[in-house]
């Protein structure tokens, strides 16, 4: 089966009048069609950093990057223009790409309402919930139908029990377009809700430690996995990891 991307030794560090600060020591991986995949770590580890070089948004010291798909980047907040209603900041990214078609935009329509925004077209963000607000900018990035979406830390700036709520939307939505994604968290929950691959990292400079494949019905949604015993099988060896890691 074809890579989406593939990362070969990975090397990245940054530079300042003080010298030399290694981030990312050596990392390798790859994700496949229909694949989530969760970068796991402590806060500060580089997993951002990762996703900044998957995206070409910095390059890598050394090591190589080869992406064989169409990448959407979603940041850790929503980026929602305060000015422009809902179905405006949906059509933001089709407008800087050039890619506002009719067709384009009745992809927009038809994401909004299947994922139950399309009474709140002309609403502004203001008036949304943090979920709703996490939603459209999940569906912003998805107009541009990429392959591979890159989450980071997607749920960080919700509260506790919105945050799970938001975990099931997304992870339902990535099921429904059969889409891949690339999530940063340092949350082990998180992690094992949403991914059927768990890539457990070191703290900086970064290293991959240890990787998980979970055995999980298919397109099983959070709140069922959570239910199973192997949710916290999973919990105790990832957390034990981590952990260790860290003494």
């Amino acid at each position: 089966m074809q890579e989406l991307i593939s990362l070969h030794h990975i090397k990245k560090s940054f530079y300042n009048d003080n010298g030399e600060t290694e981030v990312i020591k050596d990392l390798s991986f790859s994700i496949y069609p229909n694949e989530v995949v969760t970068l796991l770590g402590p806060s500060g580890c580089g997993k951002s950093t990762v996703l900044n070089i998957i995206s070409s948004l910095e390059n890598q010291t050394s090591g190589s990057v080869n992406v064989y798909s169409k990448v959407g980047y979603m940041f850790q907040k929503d980026n929602l223009f305060p000015w422009k209603t809902v179905y405006k900041n949906v059509l933001i990214g089709l407008e800087v790409c050039k890619k506002k078609t009719k067709e384009n935009e009745n992809y927009a329509l038809k994401l909004l309402e299947k994922y139950g925004l399309s009474d709140f077209l002309y609403h502004y963000p203001e008036e949304l919930s943090g979920g709703m607000r996490q939603r459209v900018a999940l569906i912003r990035t998805l107009v541009l139908k990429p392959d591979l979406l890159l989450l980071d830390e997607p749920f960080s700036a919700l509260d506790s029990q919105t945050r799970l709520l938001v975990q099931e939307d997304v992870k339902n939505i990535l099921n429904e377009e059969k889409k891949s994604a690339l999530i940063v968290s340092h949350d082990i929950s998180e992690a094992i809700a949403l991914s059927e691959k768990i890539l457990v990292l070191n703290k900086r400079p970064l290293t991959l430690q240890k990787e998980y494949l979970l055995d999980f019905p298919k397109d099983s949604l959070p709140s069922s996995r959570r239910k199973l015993p192997q949710f916290q099988t999973y919990f105790t060896a990832i957390f034990k990891e981590l952990n260790h890691e860290s003494a």
